[in-house]
């Protein structure tokens, strides 16, 4: 009767536990847009995801917690409002607060030799302070580094494809695109046009150096 009354009390301490709201003071909410394709590549059906980067005194990205999708539309309202046109328009991108946040539910896990975080979100608190740099909390995320950038390759039968100077077929051509280069999104600019560049692992933040606008008819997904 002991043995079970305190089993109990043990179990019943790990679940509080395991359930406790904890209170991240600083870090950055973000909310992307994550590309998912249908089987033959043709079709992405985009999803809103949250994440948090839990940020040490020295501005580094110390976790990063995966949060719920739990009222998706609502936070994106609530805590990052106004919301840029393109970023719904085109469901592409991501876009980044800084605050304070409760989360519940914290769990972690071991992928490709990183930590990595999921919990619920209590509550945000947007901070003063907007100054961060993105790409330095990407490169802390390992293989969930920028899970929103699109990528792709030149379709098959283009041979005389180049990154332009800007998003007009009369415009100069810039460096040329090869059919085995891997292309990166930087910015959408509309229906027909994107800012991109040359998928460059050795390079900061695996954007190469040619760069330039490109018709996304020429192109197919990589992802």
């Amino acid at each position: 009767m002991v043995r079970r009354l305190i089993f109990s009390v043990l179990l019943l301490s790990l679940s509080t536990i395991a359930n406790a709201e904890h209170l991240l003071k600083q870090g950055v909410l973000q909310v992307y847009w994550l590309p998912v394709w249908n089987d033959t590549g043709t079709v992405n059906t985009p999803e809103l995801h949250y994440r948090y980067f839990v940020l040490s005194a020295n501005n580094q990205a110390e976790k990063i917690v995966n949060l719920d999708k739990q009222n998706s539309e609502a936070l994106l309202t609530r805590y990052f409002s106004p919301v840029p046109e393109n970023f719904l328009k085109f469901k592409e991108g991501h876009l980044e607060r800084s605050g304070t946040a409760v989360i519940n539910h914290l769990s972690s896990n071991t992928e490709c030799d990183h930590h990595y975080y999921s919990g619920q979100l209590i509550k945000f608190t947007v901070g003063t302070d907007q100054h961060f740099d993105i790409n330095t909390l990407e490169n802390a995320a390992g293989c969930e580094a920028w899970p929103y950038r699109l990528s792709y390759t030149l379709k098959p039968g283009i041979t005389d494809a180049h990154f332009k100077q800007e998003p007009d077929v009369s415009a100069k051509n810039g460096a040329i695109i090869t059919a085995d280069m891997a292309i990166v999104t930087l910015e959408r600019v509309n229906q027909q046009w994107i800012k991109a560049a040359q998928y460059d692992a050795n390079q900061p933040d695996s954007v190469g150096k040619n760069q330039g606008f490109i018709l996304l008819s020429q192109l197919q997904p990589l992802n």
